[in-house]
């Protein structure tokens, strides 16, 4: 509960700044970084999955229901605050419940560190965008975004895969 609370306080003050790419970059990579520290490092248990034949069709009916919710009022609200709703990690927070109800805590704190390593791809994709797409086409703009994003994860899967044989 705490962290919608302060995904929606910072989803207001976004809504009235503008932050300049020169800044916000290393904000966020230190932020990325400080929330690995801070990370639990339980270790994983296999146990077996209490999943129900429902459990796929609900993830999906939640998120369908947001993504129906946001496009619905996307009008009234403005594309600005459209945009920053988007970014609520609803999915994340699906997978972590049902991770958590699942197969535990430290299953849980695993989705959420694999998030934590995502968003360095999101950050990259959106540099990238945020760059080239006043000054180029969409289709190279987005084209060099998506393989800046892809190439970015795929150097945080080498890095995770480095700490877990060691």
């Amino acid at each position: 509960m705490g962290s919608i609370l302060i995904f929606s306080l910072t989803t207001l003050y976004l809504q009235t700044v503008v932050i300049p790419l020169y800044l916000v970059t290393p904000l966020v990579v230190v932020a990325i970084l400080v929330g690995l520290k801070f990370m639990p490092r339980d270790e994983l248990e296999m146990k077996a999955s209490n999943t129900s034949p429902w459990d796929i069709p609900v993830r999906i009916l939640i998120g369908t229901s947001f993504i129906l919710l946001l496009t619905g009022i996307a009008p009234y609200i403005g594309p600005r605050l459209t945009g920053l709703l988007t970014t609520i990690p609803l999915y994340v927070t699906i997978l972590s419940v049902f991770a958590h109800r699942d197969h535990g805590f430290a299953a849980a704190v695993h989705v959420l560190r694999g998030l934590l390593y995502g968003l360095f791809a999101f950050m990259g994709f959106f540099l990238v965008l945020s760059l080239l797409i006043e000054n180029t086409s969409l289709g190279v703009s987005f084209g060099l975004a998506i393989l800046t994003a892809l190439s970015v994860q795929g150097m945080s899967l080498l890095v995770l895969r480095k700490l877990h044989s060691n």
